[in-house]
């Protein structure tokens, strides 16, 4: 299937594998790989940076601002910890090796090429894989979480 992926695609799904080990992840998820697109092409995720997305999967379950009421600053905290002990250190459990790619992420993979046949496009770019994450309910809730309306970035590509 990769075959048809043009190199900044390939980078794409490469960057989502370093988020999902950066994260300390078991597998792939639609979410890590728009980490990954964010990365690889960071124009189509814009104005959010990769950065912010991976902030936003790092720490899902934490209200910051429950904790900011009572004095904590969670980034403050994670660096600090991040600082001591590794990229991660906070995420649930620590992944080396090969990582599986999670079944939404493989139906996002299909849905690229896709995405790619309806448009008549000889090669799957990294725009094509944004739109098929771009359906996924976990993508979208990321990119509200950073402030963004995932309808807009759809209807902008």
């Amino acid at each position: 299937m990769f075959t048809r992926f043009v190199q900044s695609a390939r980078t794409a799904v490469v960057e989502a594998q370093a988020a999902t080990r950066a994260l300390g992840h078991d597998s792939v998820t639609p979410s890590h790989m728009l980490v990954g697109v964010a990365r690889a092409e960071p124009e189509l995720t814009s104005p959010l940076t990769a950065e912010q997305l991976q902030s936003a999967i790092r720490a899902p379950g934490i209200d910051r601002r429950a904790l900011a009421s009572i004095g904590i600053d969670y980034d403050a905290v994670e660096r600090e910890v991040e600082a001591s002990f590794g990229p991660g250190a906070l995420a649930s459990g620590r992944t080396c090796g090969q990582l599986a790619f999670a079944p939404e992420s493989k139906k996002a993979l299909e849905l690229a090429l896709r995405e790619a046949q309806d448009r008549e496009d000889e090669h799957i770019g990294p725009e094509h894989l944004l739109l098929a994450l771009l359906d996924d309910h976990d993508v979208a809730e990321v990119i509200r979480r950073c402030g963004a309306d995932p309808k807009e970035m759809k209807d902008r590509l």
